[in-house]
């Protein structure tokens, strides 16, 4: 009796089995789509996160570089810095005997030619304005447009200078000059304290700045009085209008 039913329940099983066999063309010819749709996710996902873990690295890779090509910009500015402050004092030498305190003013020659830009300078102050650090790119920023048009204001005086007949220069302009270099040495030197407050810093610099720009170098307002007095004037007719 017990192999009776040992070889019913046998039946059952083959007949199931068979079943299945006869059934699975059906079932692939019905849900193939949905299969291949299913794989082709799970090959996207794959994918995806292949490509993501190969950005993460690239981006680690492009920070690490950010962080060094930083860190080595930082490093020069007291450089760069140095050498912009002795270039607006050589421009402010160099401008002074066309407005002497006393006596006669210095003849425009030809051949003459105001301080060069120091070579380099823009390159290396540009590196730093790429910072992420915003507070630092954006006084180099600043600093980067007062030396552009300090330099191209005194190269456009000396040549107007020399194609006056005959050569000349005027004092007003020279007295202008003066007054953009001596402010392109206050800004310079307020970014060696590495100053974080960006509207003081925008703001032009206060009239004894820039006067301490012209005493560094032994011009005094005794010998000068018309530079000094030029200051007081530019300073009085911009207050709260200067550009930065």
């Amino acid at each position: 009796m017990v192999d009776i039913v040992h070889a019913g329940h046998l039946d059952d099983v083959q007949e199931w089995v068979v079943h299945v066999v006869q059934c699975f063309p059906h079932f692939l010819d019905k849900w193939q789509t949905l299969a291949a749709g299913v794989l082709a996710l799970l090959g996207a996902w794959l994918t995806v996160t292949k490509i993501q873990k190969q950005i993460n690295q690239i981006d680690k890779w492009e920070t690490a570089r950010r962080i060094r090509e930083e860190r080595a910009a930082k490093a020069v500015l007291p450089l760069a810095l140095s050498e912009l402050t002795q270039y607006s004092l050589d421009c402010i030498i160099f401008l002074v005997p066309f407005v002497p305190g006393g006596g006669q003013a210095r003849v425009v020659t030809q051949g003459l030619e105001p301080p060069k830009r120091p070579d380099g300078i823009v390159g290396m102050l540009q590196a730093v304005a790429r910072s992420d650090d915003e507070s630092v790119s954006r006084n180099v920023m600043t600093l980067l447009s007062k030396l552009q048009v300090q330099n191209a204001r005194i190269k456009g005086l000396v040549w107007r200078s020399l194609r006056n007949q005959p050569p000349s220069m005027s004092m007003t302009e020279a007295l202008d000059s003066i007054y953009d270099s001596a402010d392109l040495y206050a800004h310079t030197a307020k970014m060696f304290s590495y100053a974080r407050d960006i509207d003081a810093l925008r703001q032009g610099r206060s009239a004894d700045e820039l006067k301490g720009a012209l005493r560094n170098i032994g011009i005094w307002d005794g010998d000068h009085p018309l530079i000094y007095e030029w200051i007081d004037k530019r300073k009085g007719c911009s207050e709260g209008k200067e550009n930065p």
